[in-house]
């Protein structure tokens, strides 16, 4: 096995470091002990994720170290560092409304459109889902435990929100549902809103639904902006992940890992394969 000189880890948090999932804990005993060791040791941990940018305050407080993690937040619309805003990207209001209509009436296997808002909340339109799915929908928000996020309901509200000058919207999630053929149908809408809107948004495949951002922003090209201000060599970063929007992580790293539980569509494209976060002790010094 070769032994990796690393002086940051850049890790996925659902599915990833949230893998497996603890409501109350927030992070497994072993992976906790892992961070808080590549802390000790000075080196960076940057969270790269779909989540909004207050999701670290969360994972800094279940570490239990001093020490500022830098996070990727909104598959990169947004950079933090020490606290500090040192990038955002954002597709407007008025758009995220137009292409929500654009998409609706020709997909209605979509389920729940989720828009993750610069104000740190989700805005939830369910508009899709039977009223006892709705119901349950609800109640599921309501028992996230440690991973709750914030989020406003209904399609009124969606509207209201979205047509404010001042809106901003870092993520856009179509969700297909937990039927036995949602991954088809969210791949499937991957592939065809890339041909028809690619030219202004970027799009990425998350399992059973589609993430979508600013044309220009996914995690792997803002990873290496804040490398830059941490004057950390891309091959000197170790990135871990489980989903489809961190394709662009394994692709741009050489050191690339992915978690076991992954569909095979993402697994081919990292170098190793890991249980959990903490199994990288292994692979790096």
């Amino acid at each position: 096995m070769v032994i990796l000189m690393i002086k940051a880890i850049a890790t996925d948090l659902d599915g990833t470091l949230f893998y497996p999932r603890k409501k109350v804990r927030l992070i497994s005993n072993a992976n906790k002990q892992f961070i808080q060791n590549v802390l000790k040791e000075g080196k960076e941990v940057i969270l790269v994720t779909g989540r909004n940018y207050s999701i670290a305050n969360k994972v800094e407080q279940a570490i239990g170290m001093t020490k500022s993690i830098s996070i990727v937040a909104c598959n990169g619309a947004v950079i933090m560092h020490q606290g500090e805003m040192l990038k955002e990207d954002y597709i407007s209001g008025k758009e995220a409304l137009e292409l929500y209509y654009e998409i609706y009436d020709k997909h209605p296997d979509i389920k729940t459109w989720m828009f993750f808002t610069s104000e740190q909340f989700m805005i939830v339109e369910p508009s899709g889902l039977n009223p006892i799915e709705k119901v349950a929908g609800v109640f599921g928000l309501n028992l996230q435990g440690a991973y709750y996020e914030p989020y406003i309901l209904g399609k009124k509200k969606m509207v209201e929100y979205l047509s404010r000058e001042d809106a901003k919207v870092y993520k856009i999630m179509p969700w297909f549902g937990y039927r036995s053929h949602s991954k088809i149908l969210a791949r499937d809408a991957t592939a065809e809103w890339i041909e028809k809107y690619g030219d202004k948004y970027n799009f990425a495949w998350a399992v059973d639904a589609v993430e979508i951002s600013k044309k220009g922003i996914d995690k792997a090209s803002a990873l290496k902006q804040l490398l830059k201000e941490l004057n950390i060599n891309e091959d000197e970063v170790a990135v871990v992940g489980d989903s489809g929007n961190d394709v662009s992580l394994f692709k741009s790293f050489k050191n690339s890992f992915v978690m076991n539980q992954a569909a095979p569509e993402v697994k081919k494209e990292a170098k190793q394969v890991v249980n959990s976060v903490s199994d990288l002790a292994n692979y790096i010094k």
